[in-house]
């Protein structure tokens, strides 16, 4: 035989027994053997230009029955049980790159595991106790942000301070949910509980009623935030018909909840440049929608829509902030800035009048903390060396300028 090639049994004389020993497969149309492409496994004898003998995937990966040698890495391996090409687990379609999106009539929840949906009468009951559940709770909040902070107690704002910390702290594990790391149990199973808050709303299974088209359901996540602001809109309006104050309660209401959820806005709108990589030449998907790869007009369409939220969301958000961390010294000794230091009341009421600035600080941090996987692709380690990174710097600059008032 010739090098590479091997027989399968001792003492062979013929030409024709000769085959690509383990490791190596014979591609089509050529007569030496080529090493084992990665995510696939050559067994003896492998050969592209026979069905019964081709590679066989690795655990953890995909391909197309078109194309069974362009491999796919899954983002969750249990996804690509590996084996022949398109095989994917239960209720996934099989058609769809790296098994990343459930079958028709099943849902994906926040285990990343696809169910069948079953009775839609009951999912439809879900939405709507979730969708009144939120309208009550934004009422609540537009009501009890804009009260007389001079008639609140201390021990109600050092309450408001801790619950809006430990939100924060809550949220911001949804960056690790956006990290090159596949968690285990039991750790897996606490960050999932928290993807909520991080608009992934597929507890009350989207996919049955929302179908599977991933620029759809992005789009969704994406209003979540700005159909809030309009609930919060009009409590506020109703509130102030007669008395007057709507811009006033509306920026410190909408600063309030965009200041409690900004990790999930900008985590959801960012997950179109959370990528990873496939093997060899595969290209690269979206870590949140693996079945959507770039350079596909799928990912022409979430990019614009990535582009819209941060443009007409995050970053207006942010450069409200930032101007209402400026105008803080003038506002206070202005005799005509009262009505706009009550705007901005959700930025200044939980910390000392010398740490005013600290509203800001602590949304560049949290701004920062999301963007770690979209600066730094697919590398697990450089990542979490990123986020404890920022994370200590910012607990070090905290404890030494205690800006807290309580």
């Amino acid at each position: 035989c010739m090098p590479g090639f091997t027989t399968r049994t001792v003492g062979s004389q013929d030409h024709s027994a000769c085959v690509c020993s383990q490791g190596s497969y014979l591609p089509k149309g050529s007569s030496t053997c080529a090493s084992c492409p990665e995510g696939l496994v050559c067994a003896e004898g492998s050969d592209e230009s026979v069905e019964g003998l081709l590679p066989q995937l690795q655990y953890g990966h995909w391909s197309a029955t078109q194309r069974p040698l362009k491999v796919f890495r899954c983002v969750f391996e249990n996804h690509c049980p590996g084996g022949l090409a398109e095989t994917c687990a239960e209720n996934r379609d099989v058609a769809s790159v790296a098994c990343g999106r459930c079958a028709a009539d099943a849902y994906q929840d926040s285990s990343k595991g696809c169910f069948a949906c079953g009775n839609k009468g009951s999912i439809w009951s879900v939405v709507l106790v979730c969708v009144v559940g939120s309208v009550i709770a934004l009422t609540c909040l537009a009501l009890v942000v804009n009260r007389d902070v001079l008639q609140q107690q201390h021990a109600t704002v050092t309450c408001a301070t801790v619950l809006g910390l430990t939100f924060t702290g809550l949220q911001t594990l949804g960056v690790f949910d956006s990290l090159a790391v596949n968690f285990v149990e039991p750790l897996s199973v606490f960050l999932e509980a928290f993807t909520v808050l991080s608009f992934d709303i597929g507890f009350v299974k989207t996919g049955c009623f929302l179908g599977h088209d991933v620029v759809n359901n992005y789009l969704v996540r994406q209003l979540i935030a700005p159909v809030g602001l309009l609930v919060m809109a009009v409590v506020i309006a109703i509130k102030t018909w007669r008395h007057g104050g709507f811009v006033e309660q509306l920026t410190n209401s909408g600063g309030t909840m965009f200041s409690l959820f900004f990790i999930s806005v900008t985590i959801s709108a960012i997950m179109p440049f959370v990528l990873f990589s496939h093997p060899g030449d595969s290209g690269w998907s979206v870590r949140a929608y693996p079945s959507v790869l770039t350079g596909s007009s799928e990912y022409a369409h979430l990019l614009t829509v990535a582009c819209s939220a941060l443009m007409l969301v995050v970053l207006p958000f942010f450069a409200v902030v930032a101007y209402g961390t400026y105008m803080y010294k003038r506002l206070v000794l202005s005799t005509c800035g009262r009505r706009q230091l009550l705007a901005f009341r959700f930025l200044y009421f939980r910390f000392k009048p010398s740490c005013s600035h600290y509203g800001a600080v602590a949304l560049s941090r949290s701004l920062l903390l999301c963007l770690v996987p979209v600066v730094i692709q697919d590398d697990a380690a450089t990542q979490m060396l990123a986020i404890s990174t920022t994370i200590m710097g910012f607990m070090v600059h905290q404890a030494l300028t205690c800006p807290w008032k309580q």
